[in-house]
C-alpha cells in the first residue's frame, strides 16, 4: 500500500475523532483527544504507537491532523492543551 493510501487508510480511521476535536463542546474535544492519544501514541514509549508507518503518519498528520491539533493548544481544557503538544 502506498503512503498516499495509508495515510488516507489512517483518514478514515481517525474521522470521527477528527471532528471531536474540532467540536464546539470541551467533552467532546477532551475524549476526541483521548481516543487519539490511545491510537498514535505508545504509553511506555511515548513515541509512536507500534503498527503505524512513519512516512504514512507523516502525511496523516501534515494533512489532516496537524491544523487541528494547533487551535488546541490554546483550548479551554488543559488536557487539551498538554495533549495537543505532545501528539
Amino acid at each position: 500500500m502506498s503512503t498516499h493510501a495509508s495515510a488516507e487508510a489512517l483518514r478514515a480511521k481517525f474521522q470521527r475523532d477528527l471532528n471531536c476535536i474540532q467540536d464546539h463542546d470541551k467533552a467532546t474535544r477532551r475524549q476526541g483527544v483521548k481516543r487519539l492519544m490511545a491510537a498514535l501514541v505508545d504509553k511506555k514509549t511515548g513515541g509512536l504507537a507500534e503498527g503505524l508507518a512513519l512516512p504514512s503518519m507523516a502525511l496523516f498528520f501534515s494533512r489532516y491532523l496537524m491544523d487541528a491539533l494547533i487551535t488546541l493548544f490554546h483550548d479551554d481544557v488543559e488536557f487539551c492543551r498538554e495533549n495537543a503538544v505532545k501528539l
